[in-house]
């Protein structure tokens, strides 16, 4: 399911903590990288990188270093896109080898405000 660049990038902001978060989107049949944030990346850039009209997958890490899984769900994707990426998202994450984290299922930028990801994190 995920592309090679997308499983480097994980890794990268697993082990190396290079980046601040990683946003995946679903492209024929593989996840792929759509966007990333450097090491000093604030939260409000990770909150431009999620379209509004569109489903993605996140990876995120805080401040403190806390990972957590998002899948991002907002009101303005069609409902064939939400359906798509909620069948996914075990496969996703678990080759992500990020299935044991916490996880937010978020379809508003409330549900992924600092506060919530740092009550989240792991």
């Amino acid at each position: 399911m995920l592309d090679s660049q997308a499983k480097a990038a994980a890794e990268g902001l697993r082990y190396k903590m290079d980046q601040r978060y990683l946003v995946l989107e679903i492209s024929g049949n593989s996840a792929v990288v759509n966007q990333q944030g450097p090491a000093g990346s604030g939260h409000s850039d990770f909150i431009a990188a999620l379209p509004e009209d569109a489903c993605r997958y996140a990876l995120y890490t805080d401040t403190s270093g806390k990972a957590v899984l998002i899948t991002w769900t907002p009101e303005g994707a069609s409902v064939k896109q939400k359906m798509l990426y909620d069948s996914q998202k075990n496969a996703v994450h678990g080759e992500l080898g990020y299935d044991t984290f916490p996880h937010i299922e978020a379809s508003e930028y409330n549900d992924i405000s600092e506060d919530v990801i740092a009550a989240r994190g792991r």
